[in-house]
């Protein structure tokens, strides 16, 4: 990992970012093969970026981006480590192949936390920010 800056890491196949108080952002580069070490590594990065408070997490898959099939079958955070300060999951896929396996994913591997699957970044912000107007 090369820490760019006090608030981002960039990984072999992401920048995880955070862009306010309460929010990282997880940018899967285009074309990246997310596997089972980059979200270890992507996860190490959260886990330095979130506030003590805790933070939501929006993590994006970039057009091209693909899932390798093990992701899917791995229990990361028995893997890697929770993210112990982590609120909230919303996840931006990059198309329906990849939200179908994602989907399959935390239903085997359910999150302590609230977790969402989207097509669309901007209905990932919205789900995101209902919970803080609420």
């Amino acid at each position: 990992m090369n820490v760019e800056s006090p608030t981002s890491i960039k990984t072999r196949q992401a920048v995880v970012q955070r862009t306010a108080e309460g929010l990282v952002e997880v940018r899967f580069t285009a074309d990246a093969l997310v596997d089972v070490v980059s979200i270890g590594e992507v996860i190490a990065a959260k886990r330095a970026l979130c506030s003590k408070e805790g933070s939501d997490v929006l993590m994006c898959m970039a057009p091209g981006s693909e899932l390798d099939v093990r992701v899917v079958h791995t229990d990361h955070h028995l893997v890697h480590g929770t993210c112990d300060n982590a609120r909230r999951l919303a996840f931006v896929a990059s198309d329906e192949v990849n939200a179908r396996m994602v989907e399959i994913h935390f239903r085997y591997h359910p999150r302590p936390y609230d977790t969402e699957v989207f097509a669309d970044e901007d209905e990932a912000r919205k789900w995101l920010a209902g919970f803080s107007l609420s």
